[in-house]
């Protein structure tokens, strides 16, 4: 299985967006591919920055964090599983 996660700003605020592909996915899912996506708005974003101890704003520092915490092939639901743990609202979405 290849997995791909990237993690950049948009105007809504941050997005976490991941894309597994191979023989596991389309055993699991059907499909050869699976895409999904997490978003945490900018009204959000102070709780993310405290929760991994990040001044507030400093989105390159916070970057570098969540590399350094998120760096497995399961980065993404461990991303949801802190962002919940840490009661920090965010929006998701997957397709196959």
């Amino acid at each position: 299985m290849h997995v791909v996660i990237t993690a950049a700003f948009t105007e809504k605020g941050l997005v976490v967006e991941g894309y597994d592909c191979g023989e596991t996915v389309k055993e699991t899912w059907g499909d050869a591919d699976y895409e999904y996506n997490a978003t945490v708005l900018n009204e959000s974003l102070p709780l993310l920055y405290a929760s991994v101890g990040i001044e507030n704003g400093n989105r390159s520092d916070l970057l570098v964090r969540l590399k350094e915490l998120f760096h497995t092939n399961t980065a993404f639901s461990d991303f949801c599983g802190c962002l919940n743990d840490s009661s920090i609202p965010f929006t998701g979405f997957s397709w196959t």
